[in-house]
């Protein structure tokens, strides 16, 4: 997805803010979104445009809120805090069973490296 066929998808539709924070940081949010073909758009939520609202569809919500754990998980993965994050955010899991992905719920093994049932991108 690009950002002109998110525009194109977000066009005429409502949309909702789901988060609100630094312009740099919902615009990072909003490139991840579209990489993971999740429609999203930049808002201004104040006039000196210091601060950005991460517009997305509400059905949406759980996939973005599912970038949102993956992005959390690589950050403290990334600072070597904690052996497993994945495992760790998503409870005890059993010899032999998947993780459940964070977006849909659904436990099944990825394809290319993506959730079987709502294509988010978890690898």
């Amino acid at each position: 997805m690009t950002p002109k066929d998110a525009f194109d998808a977000l066009h005429g539709q409502e949309l909702i803010p789901l988060l609100e924070g630094n312009v740099d940081y919902v615009s990072e949010l909003v490139e991840r979104c579209i990489e993971n073909d999740v429609p999203a758009m930049l808002g201004s939520s104040d006039k000196s445009h210091t601060y950005g609202q991460l517009l997305i569809r509400e059905e949406d919500g759980e996939r973005v809120m599912g970038l949102l754990q993956n992005t959390w998980a690589e950050m403290v993965a990334a600072e070597g805090t904690i052996e497993d994050v994945s495992v760790k955010q998503s409870g005890e899991v059993g010899e032999g069973e998947e993780l459940p992905c964070p977006a849909c719920g659904t436990a099944a093994p990825l394809v290319q490296g993506a959730c079987s049932d709502c294509g988010i991108v978890l690898e």
